[in-house]
């Protein structure tokens, strides 16, 4: 005897879709996406040929040059000019990179701040430097407490104000580039840190091409009172 498939009710013939469709969902899957028109395709197209893309020899957005590669030390490192450094062989001589047209063609220069050669441009030719003055102790009579801090090269100059409550006013200074800094203390006594870092009354900071931060702790020296030169502290 032969057996047949038995019809399938109208019902369940209604309910399959759905049941398929809720299926779907289930394991991850929606609806499909509608077809992208013509003009969709276009803007997508523009869009994309807007966005920024390193590598591409055209320089777009925040870019500063885009040699058409991706190869480091070349001038053009990810799509930014490669750092300056200061010259192993020569003090005061600073090597950076300069780039110009599209794709990128870049060349090592060399530059100097101390008159020597090619003067430096100043974004490579100076650093800066900052110089935090803090007081310790307290003031003797008739002591102004006016202490100052400079440097050779010359560029730094604070000063130390009359104020009581031991906050002196620091400064932001711009110094030549690969050269050592040398500052000074007008003070008794002085504690360096951060670029440079030891106790005297001198401080020397590394040459370098990169920002230079300072803090400084000085004892003011004592005036003379009445005639009379007081021991410093």
């Amino acid at each position: 005897m032969s057996s047949r498939a038995k019809p399938r009710s109208l019902l369940s013939l209604r309910l399959s879709p759905l049941l398929a469709f809720a299926a779907s969902l289930a394991a991850g899957c929606g609806p499909p996406e509608p077809p992208c028109s013509p003009e969709c395709q276009a803007q997508l197209a523009a869009e994309a040929a807007q966005t920024p893309k390193c590598g591409d020899g055209v320089i777009a957005g925040a870019e500063a040059c885009d040699d058409g590669n991706l190869v480091a030390g070349d001038g053009c490192d990810a799509c930014k000019l490669e750092p300056p450094r200061c010259s192993p062989d020569a003090p005061g001589k600073v090597l950076f990179a300069r780039c110009a047209g599209q794709p990128s063609k870049c060349a090592r220069e060399v530059c100097s701040v101390t008159g020597d050669g090619p003067a430096c441009p100043p974004e490579v030719g100076e650093r800066k430097v900052t110089v935090g003055v803090e007081r310790l102790g307290e003031l003797a009579p008739d002591d102004p407490g006016a202490i100052t801090v400079r440097s050779e090269p010359a560029g730094v100059a604070c000063r130390c104000t009359d104020d009581l409550d031991g906050q002196c006013e620091g400064c932001d200074a711009k110094a030549p580039a690969c050269l050592p800094i040398q500052l000074t203390a007008d003070a008794t006594d002085a504690r360096w840190a951060g670029a440079c870092a030891g106790a005297g009354t001198t401080c020397v900071v590394p040459p370098d091409v990169t920002p230079a931060a300072v803090q400084v702790h000085v004892t003011p020296a004592w005036p003379r009172i009445r005639g009379v030169i007081a021991l410093p502290r």
